[in-house]
């Protein structure tokens, strides 16, 4: 992603991070999504510069005292956490059963990619719809009340699907939200510019690169 792609797509709202109540949410950084051995429907590409300003983020909110929580995206067709019988009707058996080969919760794709480290005090999230908020899709939001939680800073992929939704329900369920604008991935640039699009004209986040996240964690 280069800064004349992403040239005045950004919303500049909040002014500070205050750590102890911040989680940076890192979306789906797993071999399904970006690992080309699965035949996932949607590999996405991590450049180097993606990787280390997603490692800048973790590392930056891990010393400031913030928590990081990697969520795992997961599929089942059994009980409760199961996509909607239509969904799976109109993705078809042969596409359902790829995502349950690389997606299935006891699926090697499920995995983290070994370019990030899970740190002691970390969270490893699974959720089993697109935003990691939604009641049947996790815990994730009643464990961050709990916590007193009310700041997210979001990175990962998809930018258009999981990062998108978990930043839409983030905003209305009161949360402040950040959207790291080349922390964030999509399919292809069209996309992921049209997903920031979005967010800035719904108003979900505060859309800002890196360079400007970083220096608003207080120490």
């Amino acid at each position: 992603m280069t800064d004349q792609t992403l040239q005045n797509i950004e919303r500049l709202i909040f002014d500070n991070i205050d750590p102890s109540r911040t989680a940076v949410l890192a979306i789906d950084l797993q071999r399904w999504c970006f690992d080309p051995e699965f035949e996932s429907p949607l590999i996405l590409p991590a450049s180097e510069m993606l990787k280390k300003n997603i490692k800048s983020i973790t590392s930056k909110a891990r010393k400031s005292g913030a928590l990081v929580v990697w969520t795992r995206s997961a599929y089942t067709t059994l009980g409760p956490k199961a996509y909607p019988a239509w969904f799976r009707e109109m993705i078809g058996p042969d596409a359902e059963n790829v995502i349950l080969q690389g997606q299935g919760v006891d699926s090697r794709g499920i995995e983290l990619v070994d370019d990030y480290e899970v740190a002691t005090g970390d969270m490893v999230v699974d959720k089993f719809r697109y935003s990691a908020l939604l009641p049947i899709s996790s815990d994730l939001h009643r464990t961050l009340e709990d916590r007193g939680v009310d700041t997210l800073v979001i990175v990962g992929g998809a930018t258009n699907i999981c990062c998108e939704s978990t930043a839409r329900d983030a905003m209305m369920l009161g949360y402040r939200v950040f959207f790291v604008s080349d922390a964030t991935v999509a399919a292809d640039i069209y996309a992921h510019r049209a997903s920031l699009l979005n967010i800035v004209q719904g108003g979900f986040a505060d859309v800002r690169t890196s360079n400007d996240l970083m220096p608003l964690f207080r120490e």
